[in-house]
C-alpha cells in the first residue's frame, strides 16, 4: 500500500504498515515516527521530562523560567483569607469559627484550614505554652503559630496569644510577627480578664461596653484623645457625649479629625441656653480615622472652655485588610 503520512501522533494509522508492505519502506516509517513524535512533543532539553508525582499532591506541573524543564509549582493565593467568625468563650478563653488563612514563613507558603469551631484557651498553661501570660489593660494579639502547624485541619494548639503586637508585611500580604500570622486580638481588662466583643466573621468587631477612652473640653484647640483600639486596626467606632451647661448662652459645636490633619467632621452641637437643666446629647456610633498612635483630636469652640465637654467613648474598631 502507499506509504501513509502524518504530521502528529494523532494522525498515525495503528494497523500500519502491514506485513505485505515493501522492506524498502521500513526508513520511511521511521522517519515519519521521528517526525510526528518532534512535532507532537517539541523541547531542546537533552533529557527526558519525566515529572515525579511522588510527594507532588494538590500541586500542578508548569514550565521552568527557563523553558528548558517542567516543575511542580504549588497554587497559592497571596495573603489569603478565608475569616473566620470570633467570639466570646470566658474570661480566658475565645472561640474561633473555621476559616483558612495562608501562612507564609518566607520560604515554603501553604494554605491551611480547619473545618470546626475551636476553643482557645490564652495563657502559657492554655492551649499554647508558647502563649504569653495574661496581664491587665493590654491587648493580646492571636497568631497562626508556624512552628506548632504541619498539616490541616489545625487544632486549638496551631494558635498562640501574644503581647507582640504584628506588623504588615507587604511580601506576605498579610499582619506578621516572623513567621505567625495575625488573625485577631482580644483585650484584657483591669482584673486580667477577656472583655467581651461581637463578631459575625467580617470586619466590625463591637465591644459588648463602651470605653471611655476621654473628655475634652471646648477649650478652641485640638485636644489628644487615645482610643482603645489593637494595633493593627485604623478605623475606629466611637460615639462622643456632648454637654451644655445651663449657665452658657452661646452653642456648642465639637468637631473630630485625625491628628494635625485638616480642619475634621463635626461630631454634633450642644444647644445653649439659659435652660432650667443642662443640655446633653449623643451622637451615633461613627466611624472615625486614627493615626498609628490610635489617636484621634477633639475641638470645641463655645467661649467658655471650662463647664462645655465632649465624652469620647470607643465602642469597637474595624479589621483591615490582611487580617
Amino acid at each position: 500500500m502507499a506509504l501513509e503520512s502524518g504530521t502528529y501522533v494523532k494522525d498515525l494509522v495503528s494497523t500500519n504498515p502491514p506485513g505485505t508492505d515493501a522492506i524498502s519502506q521500513g526508513d520511511d516509517h521511521l522517519r515519519l515516527i521521528k517526525s510526528v513524535l518532534q512535532n507532537s512533543f517539541p523541547s531542546n532539553s537533552n533529557s527526558p521530562i519525566i515529572p515525579d508525582v511522588s510527594g507532588n499532591g494538590g500541586k500542578y506541573l508548569q514550565v521552568n523560567s527557563g523553558a528548558t524543564a517542567t516543575q511542580w509549582g504549588t497554587i497559592r493565593n497571596r495573603g489569603y483569607i478565608n475569616r473566620s467568625e470570633f467570639n466570646y468563650s470566658s474570661t480566658s478563653a475565645i472561640l474561633i469559627g473555621s476559616g483558612s488563612y495562608e501562612v507564609d514563613n518566607g520560604s515554603a507558603p501553604e494554605t491551611f484550614y480547619w473545618d470546626s469551631q475551636l476553643t482557645f484557651t490564652l495563657g502559657s498553661g492554655g492551649s499554647n505554652a508558647s502563649s504569653s501570660a495574661l496581664g491587665t489593660n493590654q491587648w493580646q494579639y492571636i497568631y497562626m503559630d508556624e512552628s506548632a502547624i504541619s498539616a490541616s485541619p489545625l487544632v486549638a494548639a496551631s494558635f498562640l496569644n501574644s503581647t507582640t503586637a504584628p506588623t504588615y508585611s507587604q511580601s506576605k500580604h498579610g499582619w506578621y510577627n516572623g513567621s505567625d500570622r495575625c488573625i485577631f486580638a482580644v483585650h484584657i481588662d483591669g482584673s486580667g480578664n477577656i472583655e467581651k466583643w461581637y463578631h459575625d466573621g467580617g470586619n466590625h468587631v463591637e465591644y459588648m461596653n463602651d470605653i471611655q477612652d476621654g473628655i475634652v473640653y471646648s477649650t478652641g484647640a485640638w485636644s489628644t484623645v487615645t482610643l482603645t483600639m489593637p494595633v493593627f486596626a485604623k478605623f475606629a467606632e466611637a460615639s462622643f457625649l456632648i454637654r451644655t451647661p445651663e449657665t452658657v448662652t452661646d452653642s456648642t459645636s465639637f468637631s473630630v479629625r485625625v491628628p494635625s490633619e485638616g480642619s475634621g467632621h463635626i461630631i454634633g452641637i450642644g444647644e445653649a441656653g439659659a435652660e432650667l437643666q443642662d443640655d446633653s446629647h449623643v451622637s451615633g456610633n461613627k466611624r472615625i480615622a486614627t493615626n498609628s498612635s490610635k489617636q484621634i483630636e477633639i475641638k470645641g469652640y463655645d467661649p467658655d472652655p471650662t463647664t462645655t465637654s465632649c465624652t469620647v467613648y470607643t465602642n469597637g474598631f474595624f479589621l483591615p485588610g490582611g487580617i
